[in-house]
């Protein structure tokens, strides 16, 4: 194909160069900026308020006069034999500390559940089959003002064969196997405000108490030990705003001068329309077409203008002789076929 005689503006490299860096260092200058002008530090807390609250359920058995164990009562954590146990000491301990003092109000009760277990081969074995509910101390209610501790500290003494004997009645009486235990539970409920911060919580003690067994031992389920916080989170999220206004307008720099340099900076060349259809011709007919380089020598010829490429193209067919083209312009050229003292020609321009 014909190196076309064509002129471009055209940048040297080294400026073509420094243009892009500039863009390039603009640009990531300003993100830069952007970026080191937000502060997102992490809120700051601050505690308005905390409180502690502890449980320690204890409990003692106590024994009936017998040949085996000389004790009057056993600590937790044992073994019991069922009928040689009179009663059972449960006592409950809650006590509530708080960091600032405050208004409360509180309520409390403790209520006893037994639960009949079926016992059977078939499949609902273990299913729940009665229960019954006690109360053992009544609902409670306090009031205390300008205090940051509250304690409770109550002992319910459990009259053990009674409950028992409930579960071995109702096996015997309706002929149902099942076993049974007794849950029994204090339930505390906290009300206060302290230093304008809102207090709600409740807690149960739990101890739980096998039944209608030979012997049995007893747990707890307490939640023994409870941290909470009031807390306030202050925003600590900032903007440098001189920085990130010229970090905004780099940016909006680099973009605008990659716009308005792109074609020159990455040598892009808009074709026009006498380039495209030059490219279409060379690239269709190249090979009935010659591309010189200078002029061919055309005096004492008789010049005959052709209106068309495609008349061209029947001229070349019929006289074998291949079509010659020269760039005389920057958009416009000639393609011409020489036979004897006759020289056709076909203009290609803008």
């Amino acid at each position: 194909m014909a190196k076309k005689y064509t002129t471009y503006r055209t940048l040297k490299k080294w400026v073509r160069v420094l243009i892009k860096t500039m863009i390039i260092v603009f640009f990531a200058v300003g993100i830069t900026l952007i970026y080191k002008s937000l502060n997102l530090n992490a809120p700051i807390k601050e505690i308005l308020l905390a409180y502690d609250i502890e449980q320690t359920p204890n409990y003692k058995v106590n024994i009936l006069d017998n040949n085996y164990i000389d004790e009057d009562s056993l600590k937790k954590n044992n073994n019991y034999v069922t009928n040689l146990v009179s009663s059972i000491d449960l006592n409950f301990n809650y006590l509530y500390e708080a960091t600032k003092p405050g208004d409360y109000e509180y309520n409390y009760d403790v209520k006893a559940t037994i639960y009949g277990k079926y016992q059977s081969s078939s499949e609902v074995e273990n299913s729940s089959l009665w229960t019954k509910e006690y109360v053992l101390l009544e609902n409670t209610l306090e009031k205390v003002k300008n205090k940051n501790t509250i304690n409770i500290n109550k002992t319910v003494n459990l009259d053990f064969p009674k409950y028992n004997n409930e579960v071995v009645n109702f096996k015997n009486d309706l002929n149902v196997p099942i076993t049974g235990y007794m849950e029994v539970v204090m339930t505390i409920n906290l009300n206060g405000n302290a230093s304008n911060n809102k207090i709600k919580d409740v807690k149960t003690e739990k101890f739980i108490i096998p039944l209608n067994q030979l012997a049995f031992s007893i747990s707890s389920d307490t939640k023994k030990n409870d941290h909470q916080e009031i807390v306030y989170a202050k925003d600590n999220r900032s903007i440098n705003m001189v920085k990130f206004d010229i970090g905004i307008l780099l940016i909006v720099y680099s973009i605008t001068l990659l716009a308005l340099t792109f074609k020159l900076i990455f040598n892009v060349k808009s074709k026009s329309k006498y380039e495209s259809e030059l490219d279409r011709i060379l690239k269709s007919y190249g090979d009935v077409i010659i591309e010189l380089a200078t002029m061919i020598n055309l005096d004492g010829k008789d010049t005959v203008l052709v209106k068309s490429f495609n008349e061209m193209l029947d001229l070349e067919e019929e006289l074998r002789i291949p079509i010659n083209f020269i760039q005389t312009a920057k958009n416009k050229g000639e393609f011409f076929i020489i036979n004897n003292d006759i020289c056709y020609k076909w203009v290609l321009s803008e």
